[in-house]
């Protein structure tokens, strides 16, 4: 940034400033006679030194909060939404959780948890990834200044329980990082959607928001792919790896899951309804609150499924492993059919 006046503070801090504007590193962090400074607030106490350096990179305008969406560089101004990063100690596991202290969190309960604090608007995941742990998020300007001074006061970490060790805006070059990505993830999902994706390997795939409805993902292995909002209904999934899943409101409903393997997924609140699932592996997968109404899970293996609160009118069962005879009545009373041994249907 070229600007009208540098002053050398101290100790190799500097402050560059053009009118009331300015970018720097201050000792003090304090904003002075009315400037605004584009910067981020990242905060790190120094073992060695009794100060705090705060370095800023995002808009903060004293006077007028309505400045800092027309000022943010990276706001969306037709939605009013910032992209900003959470950088949390810990690591990320292969199937997306955050670990730490050999504890296991779902991304989407610490976002929630975030939405606990007094935010106004609803916060978007747009990426998970590693480097301690980052979790890049879209939401309205006020939310992320309100997270800065909950990180600030210390309060984040009391409520996440995993240390927070910074917030800050995505700046331009990490979106055109972000664009790129997205334009990939693009073409891969009109790929899918025109050539099918049988037998193909898209591990960790961004699928999130993918319309593939009635795609033909059979033998795929989609093994820690990201699939939030992906609507794969009538999709063909036969004999597809989608073990250990972690992400909710999945779609599947109609589709063909035979001989597809589920184990440990967390399909809570999936919508499964009309679903072919016949000798599926489910064991250990989380299946309460989802949808399996209507759809058959003849053979399938529900070794230590839980089925609680799932809706099953009309599933049909049959032959499966891991269906008690007490489960099995209760499965019955709230709507399930069961065949008997000489009946079996795919």
């Amino acid at each position: 940034m070229t600007g009208d006046r540098i002053i050398d503070m101290a100790e190799g801090n500097k402050y560059e400033q053009q009118g009331n504007y300015g970018v720097g590193h201050l000792d003090d962090g304090e904003v002075k006679d009315n400037a605004k400074v584009a910067g981020h607030l990242e905060e790190n106490n120094h073992k060695s030194s009794s100060k705090t350096y705060i370095n800023f990179t995002v808009n903060i305008d004293s006077q007028n909060k309505s400045k800092v969406e027309e000022n943010t560089p990276n706001n969306n101004l037709a939605s009013g939404t910032s992209k900003f990063e959470i950088t949390l100690s810990g690591e990320l596991t292969k199937d997306q959780r955050a670990k730490y202290k050999g504890i296991e969190i779902e991304i989407e309960d610490l976002v929630e948890k975030l939405g606990e604090l007094g935010i106004k608007h609803k916060l978007t995941i747009n990426y998970v990834k590693q480097g301690s742990i980052k979790i890049g998020l879209e939401g309205h300007p006020e939310d992320f200044q309100k997270l800065q001074e909950l990180f600030q006061s210390g309060q984040l970490n009391e409520i996440l329980d995993i240390p927070v060790e910074d917030i800050s805006l995505v700046v331009a070059e990490n979106l055109d990082i972000e664009e790129k990505k997205n334009t990939e993830k693009a073409r891969l999902i009109e790929e899918i959607k025109t050539k099918g994706a049988r037998g193909r390997s898209l591990i960790g795939a961004d699928l999130r928001g993918a319309d593939l409805r009635g795609a033909n993902l059979s033998e795929a292995d989609l093994r820690g792919a990201d699939l939030r909002g992906a609507n794969l209904s009538e999709a063909d999934l036969r004999r597809a790896n989608l073990s250990r899943i972690r992400r909710r409101g999945f779609n599947f409903r109609s589709a063909n899951l035979s001989k597809a393997n589920l184990s440990k997924a967390n399909l809570n609140g999936a919508n499964l309804s009309a679903a072919i699932l016949y000798e599926s592996n489910l064991s250990e997968t989380n299946l309460s609150l989802a949808n399996l109404s209507l759809a058959r899970l003849s053979r399938a293996n529900l070794i230590k499924a839980n089925l609680s609160e799932a809706k099953v009118e009309h599933t049909r069962f049959a032959h499966n492993k891991g269906i008690t005879e007490s489960l099995k009545q209760d499965l019955i009373v709230r709507g399930a059919f069961f065949k008997d041994a000489q009946e079996v249907y795919a």
